[in-house]
């Protein structure tokens, strides 16, 4: 019997496709027929030297099969079908219809296959084969291994009609994952290497793989290790093809939406998600890891394209366009993120290992899409997640814990610093959007307070981001440009440095470099030279050393008087007759109502300095 089935699967391999097919039919009929009567030593030589010989066999014809076009021809008309019209289309469709028959030999006879002398060599050799077809660059075989994991699946939760579930043990489920996560590497691997468009694997087949490793990941939820998820973002999201067609690389993504791809693909993180989260879990001590897998998504839409050599970019397109068609998808994970924090950010494992600094890096990246486009929103996501993030962290903050979040306010001050000036300035309209003045007030409410916890090197750092931006830079520095409208954020960033000033500086001088009898001094040589011939860039100045003086006066006045140097009141109280002298000036630019205005706000400062003892 033996004989016959090898004679057999020699006629599979004929160079004729209707013989092999026909051939293949056979024998696979033959083994269902006639299995049940061969013993145990045979069923060991028939699957392993006959069925995966044969696997062998055919994927390495089809590999080394010309893709010459072939066929007959009548009247000059080819009438072959294109999808078999060369010999490695043929051979493929003959090994995308043995994988699956071999497979379902397998199962079906998987009772006898585990009491083989050798039941882990025959497992594990099915797996390999179908991990070779997953990943073998044809879209026709990938798929039918896809569908051999799938039926493996369905068998083993008995969800395939008529079948009782079969008794699959758990290392045999780990072999099953090992190779779902081969295919997963190698289809990467293939789309890295696509030299085109139509050589990328289709979105069809991508999302299926990712269904069947989301319901894998489930069968195997209670074995689940940290190696395990970390491999798993080898695969997740650099899988993820945007939807494409030839023209592809001359169209930039005009809205964003989450496909049903990356639907899939948020699946396998929430599905996970709620396994660790459940009551009596297993897998808590896997939040960390849950963690970086939902980051890993959340920085996606600034990772490298998987596919660039494939879509042919120009560099920066491919970052806008690559941006644009995943905006949404890190949008959601970013949202999630946040979530997850808000439930479990009491864990002492999750402030053990540093989860918040990790959001604040990795949600850093998104941010950086402000340079490369301002009307991605995915970007205005991010400094929304951080700002929620480290809100839920604050009221948690004080002296017993301040060694946990020390990594956190270096990269919160570089996150802010990057959102709203850019790496190197090019952020040239800093300070105009709505944004910036709320990170700026938030960090000023909100961050400044805790000042005492915050490690003296990322003190300065985070003043220097007030320092950059502040209004007063533009009155000291006369080649410091302020961009039209970032008024409102550079008198907040002056204010915040008056507030370090007056009430922290003296318990830690070193990081203060706020001069203020040098910054009234500078105002009041501006102002004094202010004259109804100026120009525009004089009542510029003018105009902010108004704002200087307005913040300063308030400031003050708000604080103890010990907190306020004595030459500071002198400066301020001989600038009154100065400003009260600008009255009478006319100006003859187009900034002279909003300067008089502002004139009016800075005198209206002095009404409580000068209002009499008692009332009259």
């Amino acid at each position: 019997m033996l004989t016959l089935y090898k004679h057999l699967s020699q006629l599979c391999l004929d160079i004729r496709p209707e013989v092999r097919k026909s051939a293949a039919q056979t024998l696979f009929l033959a083994i269902a027929s006639h299995g049940n009567a061969l013993d145990l030593p045979t069923w060991h030589r028939l699957i392993v030297d006959v069925c995966y010989t044969l696997l062998k066999c055919l994927e390495k014809y089809c590999m080394t099969a010309s893709e010459e076009r072939i066929g007959d021809e009548e009247d000059g008309k080819v009438v072959m079908h294109h999808s078999r019209d060369t010999a490695k289309k043929q051979w493929a469709e003959t090994w995308a219809m043995v994988l699956p028959t071999v497979t379902k030999t397998v199962l079906g006879n998987l009772p006898v296959v585990v009491k083989l002398k050798q039941p882990q060599q025959a497992w594990q050799g099915i797996l390999h084969h179908i991990q070779r077809g997953g990943i073998s660059g044809l879209e026709e075989v990938s798929m039918s291994a896809l569908k051999c994991l799938d039926d493996i699946i369905l068998i083993g939760e008995g969800r395939e009609q008529d079948k009782l579930p079969l008794d699959i043990t758990v290392p045999m489920w780990d072999d099953v994952w090992k190779a779902c996560h081969g295919v997963g590497v190698g289809l990467n691997d293939l789309m890295r290497r696509s030299p085109n468009i139509e050589s990328l694997p289709s979105q069809k087949l991508i999302t299926f793989y990712t269904i069947i490793y989301r319901r894998l990941n489930h069968q195997v939820r209670n074995n689940f290790t940290t190696e395990m998820f970390r491999k798993l973002q080898d695969v997740f999201p650099a899988i993820m093809l945007p939807v494409l067609n030839r023209n592809a690389s001359k169209m930039m993504a005009c809205r964003a939406e989450i496909s049903p791809l990356q639907d899939s693909v948020l699946q396998i993180a929430e599905s996970l998600q709620l396994e660790v989260l459940k009551p009596r879990s297993p897998s808590p001590h896997l939040i960390t890891e849950l963690f970086n897998l939902w980051l890993k998504y959340a920085r996606h839409s600034t990772s490298h394209a998987v596919i660039a050599r494939a879509l042919a970019m120009e560099p920066e397109y491919l970052i806008r366009w690559w941006a644009a068609t995943f905006s949404l998808f890190s949008e959601t994970a970013m949202q999630r993120v946040v979530e997850l924090y808000q439930q479990t950010h009491a864990w002492k494992l999750v402030m053990d290992s540093d989860t918040l600094s990790n959001i604040i890096q990795a949600i850093h990246q998104p941010l950086k899409l402000r340079q490369v486009d301002a009307h991605q929103t995915a970007w205005r996501v991010a400094v929304e997640s951080i700002l929620k993030t480290v809100r839920i962290t604050l009221p948690h903050v004080n002296v017993q814990s301040a060694p946990v979040f020390y990594n956190v306010w270096i990269h919160l001050a570089s996150a802010v610093d990057d959102v709203l000036y850019g790496d190197d300035g090019q952020i040239v309209e800093w300070g105009t959007d709505d944004v910036d003045f709320e990170v700026m007030n938030f960090f000023r409410s909100e961050i400044l307070p805790h000042v005492a916890l915050i490690p003296i090197d990322d003190l300065k750092f985070t003043l220097n981001v007030f320092h950059k931006g502040s209004l007063h830079r533009h009155v000291m520095e006369p080649s410091h440009v302020l961009p039209t409208g970032s008024e409102k954020v550079a008198t907040l960033c002056f204010e915040a440095l008056l507030d370090f000033h007056l009430y922290h500086a003296h318990k830690i001088p070193e990081a203060d470099d706020i001069n203020l009898p040098a910054i009234l001094l500078r105002c009041e040589k501006i102002l004094s030279g202010l004259t109804a011939e100026s120009d525009t860039n004089a009542v510029s100045r003018g105009k902010n050393s108004l704002r200087c003086i307005k913040s300063v006066l308030h400031s003050i006045k708000q604080t103890s008087v010990t907190n306020v140097d004595r030459q500071v009141w002198h400066d301020v109280i001989m600038l009154y007759p100065k400003l009260v002298g600008l009255v009478p000036v006319h100006l003859n630019v187009p900034l002279r109502a909003e300067f008089r205005n502002l004139l009016a706000a800075a005198l209206l400062q002095y009404s409580e300095l000068i209002q009499p003892p008692f009332k009259l």
